[in-house]
């Protein structure tokens, strides 16, 4: 959804991945300004994407999006 919107702008150019495994891969070929991810991912969930990240000393701004959790969530993605 957020791809057709964004896409429509015509002001982003947008990368999908089917997974946290692809997205890795698609992120060490290419920087991006923002990373966008879900976090109730197959393989992994978005905060251990980000610890991912982070652990590899990328610094790119990341946005989760969850339909599930709450503040503990939040919490434990801004540590």
């Amino acid at each position: 959804m957020i791809e057709l919107m964004a896409e429509r702008s015509r002001e982003m150019s947008i990368r999908t991945a089917l997974s946290a495994k692809e997205a890795l891969e698609v992120i060490a070929q290419k920087t991006f300004e923002v990373i966008v991810v879900d976090y109730d991912m197959p393989d992994i969930n978005g905060i251990e994407f980000l610890k991912i990240l982070r652990k590899n000393g990328d610094l790119t701004p990341v946005i989760i999006f969850t339909g599930v959790g709450g503040e503990y969530t939040a919490i434990e993605a801004l540590n």
